[in-house]
């Protein structure tokens, strides 16, 4: 375990695989000279791991004494999957040395290694071999893999190993908030069929389990059928994690795989988001992957789809406040061009100017640092073809618009019967002033889609709050001030008119919580009936 190794340990800091290291520290705590023996027996050929022939194996020069004679050899060490190293094995190392292996032995081997598996524990079996004179490579090694391959046969076993590779604390967690979400959490694995059951059952994983040599078993139609009901695939090969991506995707899915050997760059270029480790990732996946998460953690990603989808939430807000605001312009002139109110335009060129950039300005961009909504994790997923505007949102928007267009026609026509004392130039400004209101109340009702205005999370944005202010100073100097009167139009307005033009601006903040009410209360009956 101490020479089939790339790992070392340096002033207590891992160098290399996790599960080398394990053993690294297996052998030292054994009483082994880990460096020592790596210098006495200096590596000579190897042949890496790699998810086909599922084993590790190593070729060492050894020297050794008989009498006054030096003699030497070739050494071969073996780590690998339990299953492929115990079928290149014919005798174990028992107490009195090595012996030929049984069937019996064999069946408790196994049963061992399903003992540690069951138990969550990673297992890999180590054996060896010493090439003896007059055996193939007693002489010389070969230099191609597969002659090295054949040469790791006739093994005798060691040991088996269980080494304990828990999930963070965080796992569990971030995989029921993504379930939560909607997404599909399927664990593929090179370990044990039962070691990668154990961990998916301690992370609540559902499905079923299944081996690489079970998916050779399943046609491609039929893989695309039960592909969702596997949560588990351990002991696959490159070209399994390929089928099941494209299995997963033939059924409309969008699949994001992670991945950091060389053999899962393949799938990651396939999936539609492949994540490379950014710690312990190879080049070659890292290349093959649209995004690389930089500290190894299945909980960021949890977290980056949540900050996704805030921020997908604050796009569509500011989409459906400047839309409401756009369409209420275009229906009020259109309605005053046709039937002839306030001459056909409402409101001068410079006032439509304010309300396009500094109404929907600093306001309108304070809603992208809006905070993401508590529930954005527990919506479904959108289909990747959903139009950013719906049906349902155009509908919004709309009801939105109308009721701005129809509360500044009611100022209009109907403001000299409110104050009689009021000229043209005071109807205009109150006019004026109520579509700007709308605008400040119309700000609030974008920020949620369904959760009212009436709550603690409404006062969370501190930049809308702030630009809201500038802009009721600013609106207040336009009206009163002389030198901003003359240059917009305007006149100065009385108590009871600002609180006309606020109480009908407000009307847009409670037709969208009537709205709001009615989807709450559907959205509840049909869970209701679903349930």
């Amino acid at each position: 375990m101490a020479l089939c190794n790339d790992a070392s340990v340096s002033d207590g800091r891992l160098v290399g695989d996790p599960t080398d290291g394990a053993l690294v520290v297996l052998a030292e705590k054994g009483g082994l000279d880990v460096d020592g023996a790596r210098l006495a027996h200096p590596r000579l050929q190897e042949v890496p791991f790699d998810s086909v022939y599922k084993f590790q194996a190593t070729f060492h020069h050894q020297t050794f004494r008989i009498g006054d004679t030096t003699a030497a050899d070739y050494r071969i060490f073996v780590k690998g999957a339990p299953g492929i190293v115990l079928k290149r094995a014919t005798s174990v190392l028992g107490a009195n040395g090595p012996r030929p292996l049984t069937e019996e032995d064999r069946d408790r081997i196994l049963a061992s290694v399903d003992e540690l598996a069951d138990e969550g524990l990673r297992t890999l079996m180590i054996a060896g071999r010493t090439l003896e004179d007059g055996a193939p490579g007693a002489t010389s090694l070969p230099e191609d893999g597969e002659s090295l391959r054949e040469l790791a046969t006739d093994l005798t076993l060691y040991c088996v190993v269980g080494i304990t590779d828990p999930p963070r604390q965080e796992a569990a967690e971030a995989i029921k908030i993504a379930q939560g979400a909607g997404i599909s959490v399927h664990m593929i694995t090179g370990d044990h069929v039962r070691t990668a059951s154990a961990i998916a059952k301690s992370l609540n994983i559902p499905g079923n389990a299944a081996s690489g040599s079970d998916l050779d078993g399943i046609d491609d139609d039929a893989l695309r059928d039960h592909a969702p009901g596997f949560g588990v695939l351990a002991r696959v090969a490159p070209e399994h994690k390929i089928r099941f991506v494209k299995a997963l995707q033939r059924r409309g899915e969008v699949v994001a795989m992670t991945g950091d050997g060389v053999n899962d760059a393949p799938a990651l270029k396939q999936a539609d988001i492949g994540i490379a480790m950014g710690i312990t990732g190879t080049d070659v996946s890292k290349g093959a992957a649209r995004m690389i998460l930089t500290d190894d953690n299945f909980a960021t990603i949890v977290a980056a789809v949540r900050e996704g989808g805030g921020i997908y939430d604050n796009i569509l807000k500011f989409v459906r406040f400047q839309l409401s605001t756009s369409w209420g312009f275009v229906m009020l002139f259109l309605i005053c061009g046709v039937l002839g109110i306030a001459g056909g335009a409402p409101f001068t060129a410079l006032q439509i100017l304010w309300v396009n950039i500094i109404m929907d300005g600093p306001p309108a961009l304070a809603l992208g640092v809006e905070r993401t909504e508590p529930d954005v994790m527990r919506r479904p997923p959108r289909s990747a073809q959903e139009s950013l505007l719906t049906r349902s949102r155009m509908g919004h928007i709309l009801l939105a618009a109308a009721t701005m267009t129809a509360g500044t026609l009611a100022v209009l026509l109907l403001a000299s019967t409110w104050f009689p004392d009021i000229d043209s130039a005071g109807i205009i400004t109150l006019a004026f002033t109520t579509f700007v209101f709308f605008q400040v109340f119309n700000l609030l009702n974008v920020r949620s889609e369904a959760h009212t205005v009436f709550s603690a999370r409404t006062l969370t944005n501190g930049a809308i709050w702030i630009s809201l202010a500038v802009v009721f100073v600013l609106q207040i100097a336009v009206v009163h001030a002389p030198v901003l009167q003359g240059l917009f139009d305007t006149t100065a307005l009385t108590a009871a008119q600002w609180l006309t033009a606020a109480v009908i601006g407000s009307l847009v903040l409670w037709v969208e919580e009537l709205r709001k009410v009615s989807s709450r209360r559907r959205a509840a009956k049909s869970a209701l009936t679903m349930g």
